[in-house]
């Protein structure tokens, strides 16, 4: 698999590993006798995102048969924080609705990582 169909493959797993995390984070929330905006952001959203990150990796690793060096990894962490910081901001500021927020969130990530991914010749 050359090009594209890797890291398009390994984004869907990613997003659906997001998708599962964020219902998980939702449980986990309800559960908690009290919670904060803070709290509600690591459950469900940093945590899902961290966690497709490493489903993103693993997978992209079987698909395309490149490995992300420590370095690569750091530099995704931090991105998926900054994107879904200032995603979940507009939300909050009631700029976006959820929707779009999300739509924009993806949509930066995916360009993102798959701009970072040739610029470090892993794509």
């Amino acid at each position: 698999m050359n090009g594209w169909l890797p890291y398009t493959g390994a984004f869907a797993l990613g997003v659906l590993a997001a998708t599962v995390g964020a219902f998980m984070g939702f449980v986990v929330l309800m559960d908690l006798p009290k919670s904060s905006v803070l709290v509600f952001f690591v459950l469900v959203v940093l945590a899902p995102m961290l966690t497709a990150l490493l489903v993103f990796g693993a997978f992209y690793r079987v698909f395309s048969g490149f490995w992300l060096s420590p370095q690569h990894w750091l530099i995704a962490a931090g991105a998926i924080v900054v994107v879904s910081l200032f995603c979940f901001a507009l939300v909050v500021g009631d700029v976006l609705e959820e929707l779009p927020a999300t739509v924009v969130m993806m949509t930066l990530l995916f360009a993102g990582g798959r701009f970072g991914l040739q610029r470090a010749d892993l794509a």
